[in-house]
């Protein structure tokens, strides 16, 4: 699952890589690289990564996509972060897709050598930002994924992580969304302690929006209706 996070080609080479050639026949992503490249705003250029992701998602092309990424990150070494946390989940979702499909080929023979790229790619966005970084929440919810879906000796240390840094997110103004999507990977996890309280600062904030009643009462009952009984309380207590 990709988690969305609110990004001029400078110079060019004789020989253009895979990645270069399909998006020479996309007018989009070569619309959306130069937007990176040339972005000095932090939500448009988190946007335009989050579409450039699309992009390439939508057609099945993650190894294509990293090598774009890299190459983004060689032209602009500002985009180091971006680019690392981006790697991370391509990376993992990749390797989703390939159980998925049961390529049990690419996944034995290249699992490996992706799995050590999310954790490079995770660990190198962790080091450079704080938990004030939504970023460094994503990078860690991705970590813990990974650690988490092979059950390794890492998974408890790397959840405890995940949620106190959550807890130092959510003491300054934060994006809820956030925490929701963050508390549903939990949930889903069968975590349900940690999303629990997670859900609980989700809805305290969410009432600091000037959320009036109805609209309270209103998403109480869709959690309800989609199983997330948990937030649901959670927002019946705050309404109560």
């Amino acid at each position: 699952m990709k988690i969305k996070v609110l990004i001029l080609i400078c110079g060019f080479s004789l020989i253009f890589p895979v990645s270069s050639l399909y998006a020479q026949d996309n007018d989009k992503i070569t619309i959306l690289e130069n937007k990176i490249l040339s972005s000095s705003n932090e939500a448009e250029l988190y946007n335009s990564f989050e579409e450039l992701t699309d992009e390439y998602f939508k057609d099945v092309k993650y190894s294509q996509y990293v090598e774009l990424l890299k190459s983004l990150a060689e032209r602009k070494k500002e985009l180091s972060t971006a680019v690392n946390y981006y790697i991370a989940i391509t990376r993992y979702t990749q390797l989703k897709n390939l159980e998925e499909k049961k390529d049990w080929n690419e996944y034995f023979n290249k699992g490996n050598d992706y799995r050590k790229e999310i954790q490079d790619s995770a660990e190198a966005v962790i080091d450079k930002t704080t938990a004030k970084d939504p970023v460094n929440i994503l990078a860690m919810l991705v970590s813990w994924r990974l650690h988490k879906d092979q059950e390794d000796s890492e998974a408890g240390n790397s959840l405890t992580d995940l949620f106190n840094a959550l807890l130092e997110y959510s003491k300054a103004p934060a994006n809820i969304f956030l925490i929701k999507d963050v508390a549903d990977q939990l949930q889903s996890y069968g975590e349900k302690g940690q999303a629990k309280e997670l859900y609980k600062i989700y809805t305290e904030k969410l009432l600091l929006t000037n959320t009036d009643d109805k609209e309270l009462i209103s998403s109480a009952l869709n959690f309800y209706k989609e199983g997330n009984l948990d937030l649901a309380q959670a927002l019946y207590d705050v309404y109560i």
